[in-house]
């Protein structure tokens, strides 16, 4: 019986691909590589699907490890209250596109914040939280941690910013309360 396929796809590489959009990217690059280049028959046929499911696979892997780890790593550093140290560690992933990372950078953010007396300074800060926290909904709507944080931010730009600002704003706040607490 033959495997079932989806275009020049085997059926397994095509769900992978759909569901992981990272590794959506990764496959069309692969795929660009063997439309490009002349190939025999056997590579076109055999290799290249092998080893287009192969570099997926593993490029998915490692990269859910290093995420997982860095996850780990900061969860850590936020509950022994090493706020420098965390910012540190998520600073280099600042243009992850996982929504978990992005929030926390936020945070990691917001908890600096604390300790810088200039409001101007505080409030550049701020707005950069909530930069990460806006990208981490875009990728995620349904990422309850991003809603939370996207409301504590906001309170405390508009606080920075003007009272009749937050006041206008505090609707805004209480939907990503009421969104969060609907999750």
């Amino acid at each position: 019986m033959a495997a079932k396929k989806v275009g020049n796809l085997p059926y397994k590489i095509f769900l992978l691909m759909q569901t992981f959009p990272r590794v959506q990217q990764t496959g069309q690059y692969c795929l660009k590589f063997f439309k490009n280049y002349k190939t025999t028959g056997v590579i076109q046929h055999f290799i290249s699907p092998s080893l287009l499911a192969v570099l997926l696979l593993v490029k998915a892997n490692s990269k859910q490890k290093i995420t997982g780890k860095v996850i780990e790593e900061a969860d850590r550093l936020y509950n022994d209250g090493k706020y420098e140290e965390l910012y540190s560690v998520l600073e280099s992933h600042n243009g992850s596109d996982n929504p978990e990372i992005l929030w926390r950078l936020a945070r990691a953010i917001f908890e600096k914040c604390h300790s810088i007396k200039e409001d101007n300074k505080k409030l550049q800060y701020l707005e950069q939280a909530l930069e990460f926290v806006d990208s981490a909904l875009r990728i995620n709507e349904e990422c309850w941690a991003a809603h939370k944080w996207r409301a504590i931010l906001l309170d405390y730009v508009w606080r920075c910013k003007s009272t009749k600002g937050r006041i206008i704003h505090s609707f805004d706040v209480k939907k990503h309360i009421e969104v969060r607490g609907n999750m």
